[in-house]
């Protein structure tokens, strides 16, 4: 029986270990977007957003790493259990939304409902428990503590650093391959769906057309099959104007921020799709 709940108590915590893990590197590559969740879900604590951020994905990640080295205080265990009742308050709330959009909690790399995100949160909160009926678990050994170092420093340096590396494809929804319906574009743009377009993913224009890259012309020019679209988040303030103009047929769509947030890290990002899938991305406007 000892040797049973032993053989429970790691896999419970290993359980939550990998999710822990799981989430705060996938959260790591797009800090950014999970500031913009706590600041949607916790208003009160906007102002503070980024920082939390950076240090909920270090907890994350460290708590992960500790779990799956089986190494489970009770004081660690309560710590997780606390956490996991933090996720399933902000998730509760939604449950009357089916839109996969409405939940990141492992950022914009997975797509689940609000219902299925609280199904993991209570599964893990079930690991945490038959952790803590298999006893304290065996001390931070010295190699422990060579593997928790590296997990904490990856747990800081990732969310730093993520916004300057080209992970846009890996840390969001638009990649190539990705469906105008995977997207939720086509309520917007039913266009979409047949034919080769150019979208531009952009907060605000530039103010006249002597400062519209050269590039972005000879890359429209180029394509003149091409239909070009500027797809405007709702939460942001844009500047109709010259930059669209200049580009000639362009169209100007606002869509809802909820679809939008999920394409992006920072704007402006540009992709092109051909009958509905996305075949080209940039992290910035297009350029050959």
């Amino acid at each position: 029986m000892s040797l049973w709940r032993r053989v429970l108590a790691y896999g419970g915590v290993a359980f939550a270990g990998f999710m822990f893990l799981a989430a705060g590197l996938l959260k790591g590559l797009d800090p950014a977007g999970f500031a913009g969740q706590i600041a949607q879900d916790v208003p009160f604590l906007s102002g503070m957003a980024t920082p939390l951020a950076v240090a909920g994905i270090a907890v994350e990640t460290v708590l992960g790493a500790t779990y799956l080295l089986g190494f489970r205080r009770r004081w660690l265990l309560a710590a997780g259990l606390v956490l996991v009742a933090l996720f399933i308050a902000v998730t509760v709330p939604k449950l009357g939304s089916d839109d996969p959009t409405d939940c990141g909690c492992f950022g914009n790399f997975v797509v689940r409902t609000p219902a299925q995100v609280l199904m993991e949160d209570l599964a893990m909160a079930g690991g945490l428990v038959l952790a803590f009926a298999g006893g304290p678990g065996s001390r931070l050994r010295p190699w422990r503590a060579a593997v928790l170092a590296p997990a904490a420093i990856i747990g800081i340096a990732l969310p730093l650093a993520a916004p300057a590396l080209p992970l846009d494809d890996f840390a969001t929804r638009l990649k190539p391959g990705a469906t105008m319906a995977d997207l939720q574009l086509l309520e917007a743009i039913p266009d979409l769906e047949y034919g080769a377009h150019l979208i531009i993913l952009a907060d605000t224009g530039l103010d006249d057309c002597q400062n519209i890259p050269e590039s972005l012309f000879d890359f429209v020019q180029a394509r003149p099959e091409t239909k070009v679209w500027l797809l405007r988040p709702s939460d942001v303030l844009a500047r109709e104007g010259a930059t669209w103009l200049c580009l000639f047929g362009t169209e100007l769509v606002e869509i809802p921020a909820p679809v939008a947030r999920p394409l992006y890290r920072t704007l402006p990002r540009s992709f092109a799709a051909t009958d509905g899938v996305v075949t080209r991305t940039w992290s910035g406007l297009p350029i050959d």
